[in-house]
């Protein structure tokens, strides 16, 4: 079962079906988390760090940014992505149903728990730019922090709505899993659909309406963003690659295909890359014709 199902009430994820060892498992993740969460914000400020302009670039962006004064209408636009944000990452946290012995998922989450996925640490990270893009309106000096860093975070949002439904959602390994825990009752294919679908639109809401276009304008550097993306690319490869070499299981059975294959891995992650790198060109467009409107 869900460690905590009342969080989405509305959808059904309670099954008694689980023996001790599956238990066990569902409290290391839940612990995990309780870890990891926190890590996060220090790995998004690091994102940020590296992100950031000089001192003097940043002093510059905050005065092109100082006529967007404070409203109410800012302050409640941003509390709603935050606290969607948050809420689509505690469903992902503690809405779905633990993994079963016999499912490649339960020895896959043995060391990282759910950390493995892509999805946590773009809905992770989401959340933190979130919470930090309210409190900017509290500290302006944190605007920067959001700005200089806002399409890495959409880029990463972008790939988790959609390559979920171009890559694992039409998977046979996938729709397995779906069919046999919806035999039990629990519809984790739905609750899939609802985790993943938001992360874009919270992103273009950030993008489009929330993020002040001066400073980002003046903060933003593309070739630093380029950079980010592609160190993220890499560490989350040896994340998973060090996950493999210690529980011989891939994060997503559509990578069971690959293997150790040197070959098949590097065509894979240079299209994926490639399609990360559309991401953040669409989104900077999008930014920029805002820009038209300003």
């Amino acid at each position: 079962m869900a460690y905590a199902p009342a969080i989405a009430p509305w959808l059904r994820l309670s099954w008694d079906g689980m023996d001790k060892e599956e238990k066990a498992h569902a409290s290391h993740n839940f612990r995990l988390d309780l870890i990891m969460a926190p890590i996060f914000l220090v790995w998004y400020g690091v994102l940020a760090t590296m992100a950031a302009p000089s001192h003097k670039a940043a002093q510059d962006a905050l005065l092109s940014g100082t006529s967007s004064p404070w409203t109410w209408a800012a302050f409640l636009l941003r509390s709603a992505l935050a606290a969607l944000a948050v809420y689509f990452l505690l469903l992902h946290m503690l809405a779905q149903p633990a993994p079963q012995k016999n499912q490649e998922a339960f020895q896959a989450q043995k060391v990282f728990g759910r950390w493995i996925y892509l999805t946590r640490h773009g809905l992770a990270l989401q959340a933190c730019h979130q919470l930090i893009s309210v409190l900017s309106l509290v500290w302006p000096w944190l605007a920067v922090v959001t700005s200089c860093i806002t399409m890495v975070i959409g880029s990463l949002a972008a790939f988790v709505t959609i390559q979920f439904f171009l890559l694992v959602a039409p998977n046979a390994g996938y729709k397995a899993e779906v069919k046999e825990w919806d035999e039990r009752g629990v519809q984790f294919g739905l609750l899939q659909d609802i985790i993943h679908i938001p992360a874009l639109f919270i992103a273009l809401a950030d993008i489009l309406l929330v993020q002040n276009f001066s400073i980002v304008r003046a903060a933003l550097s593309l070739r630093t963003t380029a950079a980010i993306l592609a160190l993220y690319v890499f560490v989350y490869l040896m994340l998973i690659f060090f996950n493999f070499w210690t529980t011989r299981h891939w994060p997503y059975k559509l990578m069971n295909e690959f293997g150790t294959n040197h070959k098949k891995w590097l065509g894979f992650v240079c299209m994926q890359t490639g399609i990360l790198y559309v991401f953040l060109a669409l989104l900077w467009s999008a930014f920029m014709l805002r820009g038209l409107f300003n």
